[in-house]
């Protein structure tokens, strides 16, 4: 399972960055928020600038889970949500063009992760089956 989510503003409520993930949201936003800890500000993205105006504002951006995919899909939907908040009047800090989740070298833990739930979930589901049957 990918979840795509959103960072929004908690001042305004309004989103800022659409991501996908496979880990637990909440670790997803602290690695959003060390980035900006780790890099300095000559290698900031537009969204690393925002979160650090945030936090040097004393405010913390909150993650909203908006949709679970498998692997197949999530570029899909990646893209369905971000155009659906700039549709919406929104100002992401991201290009739409760099969802890219399933080409990505880091994608290959991902991938075999995803292959052995779904080998896991066969097994499981087939011996339920047969213990039910």
């Amino acid at each position: 399972m990918i979840y795509i989510y959103c960072l929004f503003n908690p001042l305004s409520g309004h989103p800022f960055y659409v991501g996908a993930t496979c880990y637990k949201l909440n670790i997803r936003l602290a690695n959003h928020i060390s980035e900006c800890k780790v890099y300095g500000p000559d290698r900031w993205s537009r969204k690393m600038s925002f979160i650090n105006k945030l936090l040097s504002d004393g405010i913390k951006p909150k993650i909203r889970l908006i949709y679970i995919s498998d692997i197949d899909t999530v570029d899909h939907y990646e893209r369905f949500f971000h155009g659906m908040f700039v549709y919406q009047g929104y100002t992401l800090l991201q290009k739409p063009t760099a969802f890219s989740y399933k080409n990505t070298q880091r994608n290959g833990r991902y991938v075999s992760k995803y292959k052995q739930l779904r080998k896991y979930n066969k097994i499981i589901f087939k011996n339920t089956l047969i213990i039910i049957w």
